[in-house]
């Protein structure tokens, strides 16, 4: 249906609107060469997420060591309060994935509102970030995309779930 589409639960006592928010993740480039002290292959994935307690993974990339090509499209479940929230942010964690554990290799936050002002300008583009490794050091980009169907759900979106909130409320 395209980058946003509104699902409505109703209790008793409360409404709930889930949002979802469609990501194309499709590579990375110059990331830290990580690999195991065993001298094993760099076999790299990404974690994308914006509730901790719902995190969608991408498949390991067995080829191209510190420049993964994923092409994974992703939907993250939101809640309608998240987006309300100015510092709602998108994490996407990049890992290696070692035969004992798998380690972190870098982080990409991206404000949740960027993404939703980028939409309007910038559908079908690919947007490029900065990778941040654990130590706080730049190593690396992310290469993400914002499906074209997505302008139009842009400009409705807060009007659509305040009119639902202000229904479930009158009621």
């Amino acid at each position: 249906m395209g980058w946003y589409r509104r699902t409505c639960k109703r209790n008793k006592e409360s409404i709930t609107v889930k949002h979802e928010l469609d990501l194309y993740l499709f590579s990375a480039q110059n990331l830290k060469d990580v690999r195991s002290c065993f001298g094993g292959s760099i076999r790299t994935y990404a974690v994308a997420w914006v509730e901790p307690n719902h995190k969608l993974r991408t498949s390991a990339d067995d080829f191209n060591r510190q420049n993964p090509n994923w092409n994974a499209f992703l939907t993250l479940s939101l809640d309608a309060k998240l987006l309300e929230k100015e510092t709602a942010v998108v994490t996407i964690d990049i890992y290696n994935h070692g035969c004992l554990w798998d380690k972190l290799i870098g982080t990409v936050r991206v404000l949740l509102s960027d993404l939703i002002q980028a939409q309007k300008f910038l559908t079908g583009k690919c947007l490029t970030f900065v990778v941040m490794r654990p130590s706080g050091r730049r190593q690396g980009q992310l290469n993400l995309g914002i499906p074209p169907s997505a302008y139009q759900y842009v400009d409705s979106f807060r009007k659509d779930t305040t009119s639902i909130l202000a229904e479930s409320i009158e009621r």
